[in-house]
């Protein structure tokens, strides 16, 4: 797969991403570290029916939103957010490579 996310398939391969994905990329790419709130290492994904939570962003100049996983601390609910369509590239880039 290209590693550019067209937007008719964006959704779909966030989507697709599972929750031990998720953990695995943040895990692998240092993106997890201690909270900068209360300094505790233990953080949760935002899950529903086993499908990632997302946070939606929107822009003030042009008509789209960015899409970001949630994190939270799970000692103090310090929320961080994880970009979506760059996890989800990555992620499919990382199944390529193992196929």
């Amino acid at each position: 797969m290209s590693d550019h996310l067209h937007l008719e398939n964006e959704v779909e391969a966030i989507q697709s991403v599972t929750f031990e994905e998720i953990v695995s990329y943040l895990t692998t790419s240092g993106a997890v570290r201690s909270c900068e709130a209360c300094g505790n290492e233990s953080w949760s994904v935002g899950m529903d029916d086993g499908k990632p939570i997302l946070a939606t962003l929107p822009t003030f100049d042009k008509p789209t939103i960015t899409l970001s996983f949630i994190l939270i601390c799970k000692n103090c609910g310090n929320t961080r957010l994880s970009s979506a369509k760059h996890v989800a590239r990555a992620v499919i880039q990382t199944r390529a490579k193992s196929s």
